[in-house]
């Protein structure tokens, strides 16, 4: 039985550059994640952090490689399947992180 959640790979994302040429931001990057599984998502900032978890929650396609989530692929975002709570001014740095998703109303499917 396969307890596959999640399967990136060979994920590449560039951008486009003013000069013509690319921004590579992500480059090579395979993960397999088992159901059941916890994972946290550490690095520095302009590491490509929120870009790897937008492409995860099918928000952007990625420039080459693959995602699958329960073995469909990811090419559109899934309602209520996924949610993120980008850093801003309205989180409030003394609160803990659950009182500050649960504050902002972010959702979870």
């Amino acid at each position: 039985m396969d307890t596959s959640l999640l399967d990136i790979h060979a994920l590449r994302q560039t951008f486009p550059r003013a000069d013509g040429g690319e921004l590579l931001v992500l480059d090579g990057i395979d993960l397999h994640l088992a159901q059941g599984q916890i994972v946290g998502l550490l690095g520095r900032t302009g590491s490509g952090k929120s870009t790897l978890l937008r492409s995860i929650a099918g928000l952007m396609a990625p420039s080459a490689g693959t995602i699958t989530y329960l073995g469909r692929p990811v090419t559109a975002p899934a309602p209520g399947m996924f949610s993120m709570m980008p850093r801003a001014r309205s989180c409030r740095p003394r609160w803990a992180t659950g009182r500050a998703v649960s504050q902002s109303g972010a959702r979870t499917g």
